[in-house]
């Protein structure tokens, strides 16, 4: 019974707990997941502002830099000069990369109304705009788009940052998270069957202790029941001579069950904390002059020899509970009988 109860409760702590954790670490999580994605658009949209502004003011650009820039801040550029495109190869990742340059600048003309032409028809000054895109192979991007007018033409950029980077990072801390939770859970499993089992040793002790007292009680008190019974089970069949003898018996059993029933109950208040005490001045010399006088005839009659040693003068006063003293010595003496 105390196993299933020290499972339940448990398992109880544990969803309690695992329910909070999984509640806080889910929340951090969310916090520290739109800190990454802003700073990743911050670089971002710092990298633009800085290719933007060297582009304004180089007459030339090279393919040299545009490789560098695009090792360096992790990006992927695309120029074109009074809309021809410049640095095209014909490898296949650039041809792919091409299709996705179309779709973005289709994107940006049809949702963003930005186009490097009708941009260049309409302003002389450095216009520019930025969007995040998901291609079809669910890959997503960082996107700007810059126009850089020149003194006999213009430059067209657009400037991509995929977030493959961002995205694995994400995953790494949702993965970090997911051990330490599962990490965490292991910890709370373990003190939580620790921790139940401490808490509740005390009840199982306590039932123990049930169990011992009620066994005890039962022995006691199944000795003068079965004298009782038998006295009425002879008493039907004696004589009336003899049925005083068995009453006697009978009664002397039955103040003896009174007396154990007493004591249990004295036992049990005790035990749970409600023993009550009445203080009083007591003349400790006439209690036990009236203790041996009640047990007196029942040792002789035992054939057993009691006596009582008490000095010839002096005063012995104490205050204490008059009928818990007794009840204590009485029940020595009688173990003793």
């Amino acid at each position: 019974m105390f196993r299933k109860l020290q499972t339940r409760l448990s398992f109880f702590c544990i969803a309690v707990t695992a329910s909070i954790l999984i509640a806080m670490s889910f929340g951090a999580l969310l916090i520290s997941e739109s800190g990454m994605r802003k700073n990743e658009s911050v670089t971002f949209q710092n990298h633009v502002s800085t290719l933007l502004s060297y582009l304004r003011d180089q007459s030339t650009v090279s393919h040299t830099w545009a490789a560098t820039a695009e090792q360096t801040n992790d990006i992927w550029l695309y120029i074109e000069e009074n809309g021809t495109p410049l640095f095209f190869n014909t490898s296949n990742e650039s041809r792919q990369r091409l299709d996705l340059y179309r779709e973005l600048l289709k994107t940006a003309s049809h949702d963003y109304q930005f186009d490097f032409s009708q941009e260049y028809e309409i302003s002389r000054t450095v216009t520019q705009t930025s969007f995040t895109y998901q291609a079809d192979d669910r890959q997503d991007y960082y996107v700007a788009l810059g126009m850089i007018p020149k003194e006999n033409s213009y430059l067209g950029i657009l400037i991509v940052h995929p977030l493959n980077t961002l995205k694995r990072s994400v995953m790494t801390q949702r993965l970090l998270f997911l051990l330490l939770d599962i990490i965490a859970l292991l910890f709370l499993s373990i003190f939580a069957f620790a921790f139940t089992k401490r808490t509740i040793r005390p009840v199982e002790e306590s039932q123990r202790r049930q169990k011992e007292f009620v066994a005890a009680a039962s022995h006691e008190l199944r000795s003068p029941l079965a004298v009782i019974l038998s006295g009425l089970s002879a008493m039907q069949k004696a004589d009336p001579r003899e049925s005083a003898q068995f009453a006697a018996s009978i009664e002397t059993e039955g103040l003896r069950m009174s007396r154990l029933v007493d004591d249990l109950l004295a036992l049990a208040n005790a035990d749970s904390g409600n023993w009550s005490v009445q203080m009083e001045d007591v003349e400790l010399d006439t209690l036990l002059l009236d203790l041996y006088e009640r047990y007196e005839p029942l040792a002789r009659h035992k054939g057993i020899s009691f006596h009582i040693l008490l000095p010839e003068t002096g005063s012995f006063n104490c205050t204490c509970d008059r009928q818990r003293i007794e009840q204590l010595l009485s029940i020595l003496i009688d173990n003793a009988l």
